[in-house]
């Protein structure tokens, strides 16, 4: 029997306490930073089988008419968004709750958490900067004097700044 997404999520919760444990230097330089890197979480395999799901999610939304092209939010129109990834199949309900991803999320937010947005932002060669902005601010209002909200963004393919990598500033999060 296949497990619903509900199921897949659950089951890898309950996985991750159990085998996984995190690097306190990771853990700091979020702290100190704002961001860091967990290299190789993905098998090749793992990283082509999310690549084919996010294609296949593109083009379903494009044939039910929901716009994966905003103007507003990218100029130039050169990045493909899909939303609700969760509805797109379980390789995202297993990237959501990832056994190597999850155990720093919850080490930076606790273990009450939820994942309040599930998104895939696809940045193609030439498309525009989009402005400095804060992610948290979407979902709370200013002022932040803790930590309450954190992106893990799964880079399928090599990024860098010509293809349209994010930028991020060093201890930006410190800044009153």
């Amino acid at each position: 029997m296949t497990p619903t997404l509900e199921q897949a999520l659950l089951s890898g919760r309950s996985r991750m306490s159990a085998e996984q444990t995190v690097d306190a230097a990771v853990v700091e330089r979020f702290h100190d930073d704002g961001w860091a890197v967990l290299p190789d979480v993905l098998s090749e395999e793992e990283v082509h089988a999310a690549r084919s799901a996010l294609v296949d999610a593109a083009a379903a939304c494009e044939e039910r008419g929901m716009p994966v092209r905003l103007e507003d939010l990218d100029p130039g129109g050169r990045n493909i968004r899909v939303y609700d990834l969760l509805a797109h199949g379980r390789v995202f309900a297993e990237l959501a709750a990832h056994p190597r991803v999850l155990p720093y999320v919850e080490a930076l937010l606790g273990p009450d958490v939820i994942l309040s947005n599930f998104t895939a932002n696809t940045a193609l060669p030439g498309s525009g900067s989009m402005n400095a902005h804060n992610d948290q601010s979407t979902v709370m209002p200013e002022p932040w004097p803790t930590l309450e909200t954190m992106n893990a963004i799964w880079c399928l393919h090599d990024v860098d700044e010509e293809n349209g990598a994010t930028r991020y500033l060093p201890g930006s999060h410190h800044f009153e």
